[in-house]
């Protein structure tokens, strides 16, 4: 039913709405799909699917970054201060995924084709204080 919108799918009883890998452990955005696609099959011909416009069931993995920071003052003679300070943004490199297609009529339905913010990234500096 293109034109209209989005369609919103059936829901299948009995079914989970989750893939095999739905653990960030062990899930691969590459190969696994995150919705399970046959627990929403696609409504008949002009007629609406009877699939909840927000499902709270079906949620992303959540976001975790880990930020640190080093600072390390060191005195000098005369009243002169020397400080190094580090800083890294996402230290472990965690790896945090978007979320799912939510479209049933596109090809990427319940896969995860995007990522959410950075990779590891730092900064370091030295500051002359006098």
């Amino acid at each position: 039913m293109p034109g209209i919108g989005i369609v919103r799918p059936n829901t299948a009883p009995g079914i989970s709405p989750f893939g095999p890998e739905h653990s960030r452990a062990n899930f691969d955005a590459h190969t696994d799909a995150y919705i399970n696609i046959d627990a929403f099959p696609p409504p008949a011909a002009f007629t609406f699917g009877d699939a909840p416009v927000y499902d709270d069931h079906l949620r992303t993995f959540g976001y975790k970054d880990w930020d640190a920071a080093l600072l390390k003052r060191i005195p000098l003679p005369e009243r002169i201060n020397l400080t190094f300070e580090a800083e890294f943004f996402n230290l472990l490199n965690t790896t945090n995924f978007g979320a799912p297609a939510s479209n049933i009529d596109s090809a990427a339905f319940g896969r995860i084709t995007s990522i959410n913010g950075n990779s590891r990234n730092g900064q370091m500096s030295l500051t002359l204080s006098f």
